[in-house]
């Protein structure tokens, strides 16, 4: 996002391979909110020498809107997004603000995400909320219930005193949590037990992702470049899986 690698694994490999198989502590990965982007590039094949040495299999870059891509032949912006999407009952809230004055601009996207899991073939099964938490273990035909929220905002201003030269700071803040019931988990607590226990896995998830970048551009054209675009970004990403089982021994 922005030239800047996301998070993929955990600090621990060996942690990571241990319990991931499991289904536990699967929170490794922080995503991107739409709403901010303007272009994303996917590039297939080996491109280390443009996206940097991870890139051995490809690359998917994205690129963050600015108060350019709404102030064009107008000097203020104001624009509300109200959306909802089925597939995960999903409720999206967006508002996005963008002014102009002189040689100053500014940009503020601020978006909210609530919705549950993902829907499957057969979703309505269970006609009501008994029977679906009723129905644990391997044979559940029903997704496990989650409760899903994320919380962005994106804030860019910058400074332009002349039209070859560009300065701007951004501040990029993003938030995942995850509340989940793990129904289709099966758990049999020792070899000694001749039983097993359904559904006793609960889920808690967060990540948190912040950026702070400055940027300093140049549109002059010379023999060399078009254009110039130097950053200096701050980035830190925290990834937080909580797991609870419970189970009773003999």
């Amino acid at each position: 996002i922005d030239g800047l690698r996301q998070s993929e694994t955990l600090s621990s490999q060996g942690f990571k391979e241990l319990f991931e198989g499991y289904g536990n502590f699967n929170n490794t990965r922080n995503g991107v909110e739409i709403e901010n982007v303007k272009v994303a590039t996917i590039t297939k094949g080996a491109d280390s020498i443009k996206s940097g040495s991870g890139a051995l299999g490809g690359s998917v870059m994205f690129e963050t809107k600015d108060a350019r891509d709404y102030l064009i032949d107008k000097d203020y912006h104001i624009g509300v997004k109200r959306g909802y999407q089925s597939m995960d009952n999903q409720d999206l809230t967006s508002v996005t603000l963008a002014g102009r004055y002189k040689w100053f601009d500014a940009l503020f996207i601020h978006t909210r995400r609530e919705g549950r899991e993902i829907e499957n073939y057969f979703y309505d099964i269970y006609k009501n909320k008994e029977q679906d938490y009723a129905a644990i273990g391997k044979t559940r035909e029903k997704a496990d219930p989650y409760h899903i929220t994320r919380e962005s905002n994106l804030l860019k201003l910058a400074f332009q005193p002349h039209e070859e030269h560009r300065f701007s700071v951004a501040l990029d803040d993003s938030k995942l949590h995850s509340n989940g019931e793990d129904l289709s988990y099966t758990l049999r607590s020792s070899t000694r037990v001749d039983h097993e226990i359904y559904g006793q896995r609960k889920t808690n998830d967060k990540s948190h992702r912040k950026n702070t970048q400055f940027t300093y551009e140049n549109f002059t054209q010379t023999p060399f470049w078009d254009h110039v675009k130097i950053s200096y970004s701050t980035q830190k990403i925290t990834n937080n899986a909580r797991t609870d089982e419970y189970c009773s021994g003999p």
